[in-house]
Formats: C-alpha cells, structure tokens, sequence
C-alpha cells in the first residue's frame, strides 16, 4: 500500500476560467465571490466588536469555538482571494488560493455544526437547568442575556449557517473525498495538541469529558472521530441532491 496525495479540487478557479458563474451582484462580482467576502468581513467585524466592547475576549482564540469561527472566515476570505486573483489573471495565485480555500471546507462547515448543536441543545440547557440553581433567578436571566449578546449569538448560532454557504450549499460545491476527511482529522488533532499539552496544564478545563483524566476521555475522542466520519457522510448526500 502506497499513500496518495491528498488532492483538493481548485472550485473557485475552475469555476472563474470556466465562466460558468453566471449569477453576479450589480454586475460586478459573482454572487458567490459576494457572499465569501461578505462572511470573511463579518468574520472580522463580530471579533472586533467583542474586543472592542467586551474588553476582553479570553481565551476565545484557544477554544474550539474560536478555531471554527476562524475557520470559516479563513474559508471565505481565501475563496474570495482566489476569486480575486483569477479575476485579474494571477492565475497560479488563483488557483493555489483556491485549492487551500477548498481544503477547509469540510472542517469548516464541519466544526461550526458541531459547535452550534453541541453548545444551545447540550451545553446551554445543561449549564441553565443544572448549573445555576432555580432559586438564582437573576443569575439565570443574566446568563441568557450574556448568550444572546451579539458575540455569542454569531459565534454559536449564525455560525452555522455562514459556515453551510459555498461549501455545501451554493452555485460552486463540491463533493466531499477522504482527502478533506483527512484535513478534518488533522484540525481535531493539532487543537488536541493545543488543548492536552498547553491549556490542560494550565487548568483551562474547557471541555471535561476530554481531560486525560476523565474515565469518558477515550470514549469522548472515538465518538467525535465517528460523527465527523458521519457528517461527511451527511454532507455528500446533501450535496448530492443539490448537484
């Protein structure tokens, strides 16, 4: 058995040569190119305005939240370069960006659903019927303001529907291959490094069942591997009726 080279089809600069995108924006830019730069700006500005009104965003660059909003926003600005560049005939730019934009997609729509269902249908009710007592109710009503402020409501809930645009809906998606599997993998296992061997020694106990020490640990990790293997999956036939 010899490894392949992963190979990720270059959607955008295809696309853009081709001339098939036809549907544009004041006849000026695709409408996918429009929407791509759109989530890449917003991107930015939900960031900013927490920063800039929040004061503080923590740890939000660490948690795997912050991975997936930066990853979808990556995905976006990288695609719409790549757009850009073949526009104006950079074509090896072009196409390198959009190989590396597409790339992520899988990842990206990937990790931004598994934050928005785990976070308002596991983590929320948990922490608002279990964690904060009944009688605190003032405690509670603070806690729901907070997660519908501005921030959470983009980062936990908008992001899953910024996250699905040109990668599994949309005039330039493709099909999924184990190569984009293997992107999503490698993700998973670069922030387990981050979150193992930094924020785990310095007591940032984010996600519990995955402390090394938890008797759920391994089950944890088994059964995150076995629903992005599903949702790939998922993906494929979503995208599949669409094309």
């Amino acid at each position: 058995y010899r490894p392949q080279p992963l190979h990720f089809d270059a959607t955008v600069y295809d696309e853009t040569i081709s001339g098939n995108e036809v549907d544009s924006c004041w006849g000026i830019i695709p409408k996918t190119a429009a929407a791509d730069l759109t989530i890449f700006l917003w991107g930015i500005i939900v960031v900013a305005h927490a920063k800039l009104t929040l004061g503080s965003i923590g740890a939000f660059p660490i948690s795997f939240t912050g991975w997936s909003w930066l990853l979808l926003s990556l995905r976006a600005g990288i695609e719409f370069a790549a757009w850009a560049a073949t526009t104006h005939k950079f074509l090896a730019l072009g196409k390198f960006l959009a190989t590396i934009g597409s790339s992520i997609r899988l990842v990206a729509v990937t990790n931004a659903c598994v934050v928005c269902t785990v976070w308002n249908f596991i983590l929320l009710p948990i922490i608002y019927f279990f964690s904060i007592p009944a009688s605190q109710r003032e405690k509670r009503r603070s806690f729901i303001k907070f997660n519908f402020s501005f921030f959470m409501t983009n980062i936990h809930i908008l992001n899953f529907p910024m996250a699905i645009i040109n990668t599994v809906y949309g005039s330039q998606i493709r099909l999924f291959t184990l190569s984009d599997l293997w992107v999503a993998y490698l993700v998973i296992m670069l922030y387990s490094i981050v979150y193992y061997f930094i924020m785990d020694r310095l007591g940032m106990h984010f996600y519990p069942i995955f402390c090394p020490r938890s008797a759920f640990c391994v089950g944890s990790i088994i059964a995150v591997l076995g629903l992005y293997y599903y949702l790939f999956l998922k993906w494929n036939e979503l995208i599949l009726s669409r094309i």
